[in-house]
């Protein structure tokens, strides 16, 4: 039978049947202070770093906080823990996709004549982005979503490419 000291914990359920070759981890209770929003709250925890005590306790922290020290620091006892409340905001917003132009050369058309065939027409995409604040401050800025909601229509221009007759140049030339 495993006994633990006052406030421990473990990596394994104490229910459970013990196996060969399984590790378990004993984590120690340490007396730990948290400021959060000015109010100093003493608890005592279990864990290995700052962020096993945050996610143990009561408050209203949530997973976009940031705490001082780090949430990767490893407890000892009498640690002050800062929670940095962090707020977001997420929103979307619409840009232009512009459409490009395609050329296709053809005997069809008089050299230096041009045809649309078919009129260009611009895309829309939309983008949601994440931002993370502290006070007044931006801190973070992710583009969470981003989906093209109308694609673009490609603007096709026939070029032509067919040489005048000698006769029709000269007609042309004199005429005018």
């Amino acid at each position: 039978e495993i006994k633990l000291p006052d406030g421990a914990s473990v990596n394994y359920s104490l229910d459970e049947p013990l196996s060969e070759g399984l590790e378990i981890e004993i984590y120690g209770a340490y007396d730990v202070k948290i400021i959060l929003d000015g109010a100093v709250y003493e608890r005592t925890v279990s864990g290995k770093t700052v962020g096993d005590a945050i996610s143990k306790v009561d408050l209203n922290i949530s997973d976009d906080d940031q705490t001082k020290p780090g949430e990767n620091t490893p407890l000892m006892n009498g640690i002050v823990i800062e929670v940095i409340k962090v707020k977001t905001k997420v929103y979307t917003v619409t840009e232009k996709l512009s459409y490009n132009t395609k050329y296709l050369y053809t005997d069809e058309l008089a050299s230096g004549k041009t045809r649309v065939t078919q009129e260009g027409q611009n895309g829309v995409r939309e983008i949601t982005y994440k931002e993370s604040y502290i006070g007044d401050v931006l801190i973070d800025r992710v583009v969470k979503e981003s989906n093209i909601t109308k694609r673009p229509v490609d603007k096709i221009l026939e070029v032509g490419t067919k040489a005048l007759r000698d006769d029709t140049l000269r007609r042309v030339t004199h005429n005018g």
